[in-house]
């Protein structure tokens, strides 16, 4: 059974109004009303629209006004509380969707970690880096998510195992909790979708395995899959290399000071993922790193693999605002640095870079998210 409704038909247009009982006093008089006003006030008088308005008002409500200058105020008054009401809503959901993915996050022994966006000079500050890290240039990030720790092996079997990817390798060691190696670029991504899936979050990337990609312009290249990034959605992904300097400078003023040559670290003897300390492996997860710098070790054990494209030009031209790296290029850029070289290559501007499709024990990655 179809709801009753009221026709209006003023100089020729036509609005339905619905007459239930949720109707009567709910915002779907008000919002009408203010459409139907808005979009014929420059056709007819105002003193008769008012009329209108207040008559269409008394038939829906059931009510009286004293006069049409009160009808108005509702109006206002419920639009206002319309914005204020989906600004609530907005956030509510924001908190739902958080609640919803700490369940998964805790199934596979992952720890995020919110880095509150700000503005840093990216580069080499101490002088004496690659050309590449040079000029030293301002860049602003946004708030984002990141995960303490890179990746595990147990993390990555349990991809593989659900999808029936293939399992990398072992660099010698054992699996479990120490960080994924012999990983390429697009298995990182894959990793990044599939764990997205598990979370019911949005996917960020698409990847298209038919078509090769215009932008890869490595003409050797083993795999040259075309991927997408929208970084507009919540999914995880890959870090672009700017959020990943930005996280591994340590705390607002530890960036502003420019205190820390290493990641979150002064000094070169904290590094424990250099061929200095290492031991000539990799090391599982610091996790005792003062607070006042971040909370993790961003530097030690392996490279990370990053959204970005290689140039090594891209300082000069770099956007302000979420540098994302250039349209094109032949290689991904990789952060971070390994167990087997020397610590005076671990400075926290050093950039490196591989072609997507390298399987290497130095490659690995970690899980960012926007926030």
């Amino acid at each position: 059974m179809k709801k009753p409704t009221l026709l209006i038909s003023i100089n020729g247009y036509i609005r339905a109004l619905p007459l239930s009982q949720k109707a009567r006093m709910s915002g779907m008089k008000s919002g009408n009303l203010v459409e139907a006003y808005n979009k014929n006030r420059k056709k007819t008088k105002a003193r008769r629209w008012l009329c209108v308005l207040t008559k269409i008002f008394q038939k829906l409500s059931g009510s009286k006004l004293q006069n049409t200058k009160g009808l108005i105020l509702i109006i206002q008054a419920r639009k206002k509380v319309t914005k204020e009401t989906k600004a609530a809503q907005s956030s509510a959901k924001k908190q739902q969707k958080a609640r919803a993915i700490e369940p998964i996050l805790k199934q596979y022994g992952i720890e995020m970690v919110k880095v509150p966006g700000g503005s840093f000079d990216m580069g080499d500050r101490f002088g004496n880096g690659d050309d590449s890290e040079k000029p030293l240039h301002r860049v602003k990030v946004n708030d984002f998510y990141m995960s303490k720790h890179p990746v595990t092996y147990a993390q990555y079997d349990a991809f593989c195992e659900a999808t029936g990817n293939r399992k990398p390798e072992e660099a010698g060691w054992g699996r479990g909790s120490y960080p994924i190696v012999w990983i390429n670029w697009y298995e990182a991504v894959e990793f990044c979708n599939w764990l997205s899936k598990q979370a019911g979050l949005e996917l960020c990337y698409t990847i298209d395995k038919k078509h090769e990609d215009p932008n890869n312009t490595d003409e050797y290249a083993k795999i040259k899959w075309t991927v997408h990034c929208d970084f507009s959605k919540n999914g995880f992904r890959l870090p672009t290399e700017a959020e990943w300097e930005y996280a591994a400078r340590g705390s607002p003023l530890a960036r502003i000071e420019s205190k820390y040559k290493y990641a979150g670290k002064r000094d070169e003897k904290a590094e424990s993922g250099n061929s200095n300390n290492s031991g000539g492996q990799i090391h599982l997860f610091e996790k005792e790193m003062s607070q006042k710098s971040v909370p993790y070790n961003m530097r030690s054990n392996i490279f990370e693999w990053c959204w970005d494209w290689y140039d090594r030009d891209y300082y000069k031209y770099s956007p302000l605002d979420n540098p994302k790296g250039p349209d094109k290029g032949s290689k991904r850029v990789t952060r971070g640095l390994d167990w087997i070289h020397y610590v005076t290559y671990m400075e926290v501007h050093d950039r490196y870079k591989f072609a997507p499709s390298s399987n290497d024990v130095l490659l690995g990655f970690r899980l960012f998210r926007s926030a």
